[in-house]
């Protein structure tokens, strides 16, 4: 059905030629940026969800999912 519609518009083929070349861009960007990355920022970046240092991530408020005003850490 929309085969006929597509087939009737004018330059439409350049459209999935842009589509991939910007795919391209992004892809080859992110795995530069993945390879030249600082190693001491991704050790950084993975020891985050393990350090304690901030007391109020650690305690969650169920006033939100229950509607009562419990708390409790975690």
């Amino acid at each position: 059905m929309f085969n006929n519609y597509l087939q009737a518009i004018e330059g439409i083929e350049i459209y999935p030629v842009i589509g991939l070349i910007i795919f391209l861009i992004v892809f080859i960007s992110v795995v530069v940026w993945v390879i030249k990355i600082d190693k001491n920022y991704i050790r950084e970046a993975e020891r985050i969800p393990l350090d304690n240092d901030n007391e109020a991530d650690e305690t969650i408020s169920l006033k939100n999912l229950t509607g009562g005003s419990n708390e409790t850490k975690v």
